[in-house]
């Protein structure tokens, strides 16, 4: 991960239910030390959260997040089935993973 001290941390939510929303309020409290974005396989689904929680971004797949360069750290919160998967996908792509 490359990023300044002085930067947020940008953090990316794979799943947009109800774990995701919940750990996006306690996130937010944070302040500017994270920037939230959000990832799921419903592109409107991942724009309505991110806009609900004020996010900066939103994915319509969870491969598009992985592969963006600007997301720092990737919280898997699909189904626990896909965790393995998508755990090993981010670290690939050389980002920092919240499971």
């Amino acid at each position: 991960m490359s990023r300044s001290g002085d930067s947020p941390m940008r953090l990316c939510f794979l799943g947009c239910g109800r774990v995701a929303d919940a750990h996006s309020g306690r996130l937010k409290r944070l302040g500017p030390g994270v920037s939230l974005s959000y990832a799921s396989r419903s592109a409107e689904k991942a724009r309505a959260l991110s806009s609900r929680r004020g996010g900066v971004r939103a994915f319509g797949s969870y491969r598009e997040a992985v592969d963006s360069p600007d997301i720092d750290v990737i919280a898997v919160v699909t189904p626990p089935a896909s965790h393995l998967e998508w755990t090993l996908a981010a670290l690939e792509a050389g980002k920092d993973v919240i499971l």
